[in-house]
């Protein structure tokens, strides 16, 4: 190696590092199973109570049990698969009022590090992006391991106008109520190489 090389190693060994920064060190890689996970929703519509799932989904998982301030997770909901079972109201939900999915196709939440309350209860601080704009959120959530496979599941209530969904007449709450109800169950395997 000569002494012209030497900083140009320094250099990439820097971009290296710097492209790691906020990624857990020895994390381990969890593998979500799409048919025993879910992503639902519930709220209410001129008072009546209505439900709805968001079918595609997905999370990059890294977590080690014994050191859970090393966890990461990324999870990508795709927004323009919202359905309630209702087409006027699902067409409705992907318009520019709602989801504006034709410009932010994605909901996505990336948390580093988990807090451990208690034998299963966790808390995730993180941020949630939502129509582009970043909300600091922390997730609670309950996660059972046994042996190589994993549940976790969370219920939650958001407000969507904080999150700027529903503009417009919408954002008032008097036709669409502002609570609405988060219920996601991930089931997740380790990854053994």
């Amino acid at each position: 190696m000569t002494r012209k090389s030497f900083p140009r190693i320094l250099a990439v060994s820097a971009l290296l590092i710097s492209s790691l920064a906020g990624r857990p060190a020895f994390a381990t890689p969890w593998n979500m199973v799409p048919e025993e996970s879910a992503v639902r929703f519930s709220g209410l519509q001129t008072g009546n109570p209505f439900d709805g799932t968001f079918s595609t989904f997905g999370a990059d998982i890294q977590f080690d049990p014994s050191a859970p301030e090393r966890a990461y997770v990324r999870a990508v909901i795709d927004a323009t698969t919202a359905a309630t079972g209702d087409s006027q109201r699902d067409e409705a939900m992907r318009g520019r009022e709602w989801f504006h999915v034709a410009r932010f196709q994605n909901i996505v939440f990336e948390a580093s590090g988990f807090k451990k309350l208690n034998d299963s209860q966790y808390e995730a601080e993180g941020t949630l992006t939502v129509l582009g704009v970043d909300h600091p959120f922390t997730l609670p959530f309950d996660l059972v391991i046994a042996k190589e496979r994993a549940v976790m599941t969370a219920s939650l209530i958001l407000n969507r106008r904080t999150l700027g969904i529903g503009t417009g007449p919408w954002s008032e709450g008097k036709w669409v109520g502002l609570d609405v109800t988060l219920d996601i169950i991930v089931t997740a395997t380790k990854d053994t190489p």
